[in-house]
Order: structure tokens, then sequence, then C-alpha cells
């Protein structure tokens, strides 16, 4: 039995384990973990974009997590609590269209979503000077997304880590954009009742902390009848679907010029096939990168397996591409 409870700045887990041998009987034991909340901060872009993002402090490296389609900040909390504990500073951002952050009816390719990027990442330094050349850390779509930017602006930061993403060439594979549509049209989640998709979630990611359903659950708004609807609008979702389908990640690794590091989820299906050859080819074009596979993992590995995927980037930052 678990339960939580959140009081000020903190979440409290407590977990009951009933009694032990040696212990009076009905002697009730618990197992408490207290997770400290970020600061929550928000700006206005120079696009006009109010964009929120979640703040951890620390002492190291500044690092900047973004999120991939329809997903949102709070997926990284896992992540971004383990890598603060080693020190460094942390910041999530919810991109523009996602959680908590602006919902423009438009404006959703490479040339918006990084602007807001190198927005936060000046705000980020001009409060604090150790957020100088962060290294970026993105997944899915979020992947293309720093990468991208890191192409762009490769002056202001130090590093980029793709986590299953930015590494296939979508029109390589879907021949029109038309088919890109009927083949990765999200489905019609709009009115789903919050109960039902709760226990989707939790029925299809059994080896997920708490925190990390509740970053996917973060996923949606709760509507006051019970049901949900995504905080992404399907047409902003189309519009970033083809931004994607267009991009070419392979071309972009050819000029981008700062150190790499991929973390790719091995769930042995065609996809997996696809990131195989195309993080070849990368490798072909940028020397300065290292590639790491997730075995049986999910798409969301970041959530899944929090504490390893830190480990790795720590050790890169330390001692490998990273450094």
């Amino acid at each position: 039995m678990s339960t939580s409870l959140s009081s000020g700045c903190r979440k409290v887990y407590i977990a009951s384990f009933g009694t032990i041998s040696g212990i009076t009987d009905g002697f009730l034991t618990f197992l408490i973990f207290v997770h400290t909340f970020p600061k929550t901060q928000t700006f206005l872009s120079k696009l006009g974009v109010r964009i929120t993002y979640d703040l951890w402090d620390g002492a190291g490296r500044g690092l900047i997590l973004v999120h991939g389609l329809a997903s949102n900040a709070k997926l990284f909390w896992p992540l971004a609590e383990r890598l603060n504990d080693l020190g460094y500073r942390v910041a999530a951002v919810d991109q523009r269209g996602h959680g908590r952050s602006d919902k423009p009816d438009s404006g959703y390719g490479f040339d918006e979503v990084c602007s807001d990027l190198f927005d936060l990442t000046e705000n980020l330094s001009a409060a604090d000077e150790g957020w100088s050349n962060p290294i970026l850390i993105g997944q899915s779509w979020g992947a293309s997304v720093v990468l991208e930017e890191a192409r762009r602006s490769s002056g202001c930061y130090s590093g980029v880590v793709l986590i299953d993403g930015g590494v296939v060439p979508m029109f390589r594979h879907i021949a029109t954009w038309e088919e890109c549509q009927e083949r990765l049209a999200p489905p019609d989640l709009l009115g789903l009742s919050y109960a039902t998709f709760e226990g989707f979630v939790r029925s299809h990611h059994p080896d997920w902390s708490e925190d990390a359903i509740e970053g996917t659950l973060a996923n949606m708004e709760l509507q006051s009848d019970g049901t949900i609807r995504p905080h992404l609008s399907r047409s902003n979702h189309m519009e970033i679907l083809k931004s994607l389908w267009e991009y070419d990640p392979v071309d972009t690794f050819s000029s981008m010029k700062l150190g790499s590091l991929l973390l790719l989820a091995a769930s042995g299906d065609e996809m997996t096939d696809y990131k195989g050859h195309w993080a070849k080819e990368i490798e072909t074009v940028k020397p300065e990168i290292k590639t790491v596979w997730f075995e049986g993992a999910d798409h969301d590995l970041h959530a899944q397996y929090p504490d390893r995927v830190a480990m790795i980037i720590d050790q890169e930052i330390k001692n490998g591409v990273l450094k």
C-alpha cells in the first residue's frame, strides 16, 4: 500500500511494509521518501509566448531538459532529481503548446521552438552566470529541437544529449506528408475518462515510478466532468509532426559542432532498425559522438530508467564526449 501527501514545497511518499518479525504484533513500519519540488518559473519569450519551466538549483554545470511531442516537463522530473542530486543545475521546460506554457494557435516550427529555447537559456544565464553554456538534453521531438538549436547557436551551449529521437529522417521512410498524417496522427482522446486513461498508463508501464506515472498523466488536462483533454491541440500536434517529417537530423549533425550523446531504446521493432542504421550514418559525419542502447526500453527511457540515464550523462560530462 502506498500514498502521497503534499505539503508546501515537498511531497512525501509513504509505503507501508506491514509487520517485521521480532516487533510487537500490529506494529506498522513505514519508509518515507521526501521529494523537494523545484521552483516553477515563467518568462515571456521574444515572440510573446509565456514559457513555464521547473528549476533545480545546484553548483555544477547547467542542464536544460526538453520534452517530446505531446509530453510535458514533469515527465523529466525523475531524471532531473537524479541529476540535481549529482550537483547539476537543472531546468525542465514546458515547450509552447504543452503543459503550463502558453498555447498559441500556430507557430510550432523549428524557428519558433528554437527561439523559445534560446530565450530560456538567456534568462537562466542572466540570473546566474553558472548557467553559461549549458548542455541541452532532449527526448523524441525535444531531441530534434535541441539538436537544431545547438546547430543554430552552438556558441551558447557545451553539448547535446538526444534521448530516443533526433536520429531518423522521417521523410526517408514515409514518402509523403499525406501518408505521414495517416500513419502518425494522434488518437482522439478528448472526452476519455481520466480513470480510463490512468488505468491505461499504469497497465502499460508497471515498472515506472509514481513520479513517472504522474508525469505522463500531466500530459492531459483533467476537466470538471472527469474526462481529459490533451494540453496540445490536434492542429498544433499536426504542425509539429509536419516539421519533424521534413527535418533531416543527419544533415544537421554534419554542421553541428558540439559533442553529442545518443541514448536509444532497442525495442526489437522496425523503428529500432531505422535508428540503428541512421545512428551509424551520423557517426560517419560526427566523430564526437557516443551511442548507448537501452535493450527492451520504452520510448520514454528517461522516465523508465532515470538512475541509469543520469549515471551515463554524468560519466560523459566528467570523462567523455560532453567533457
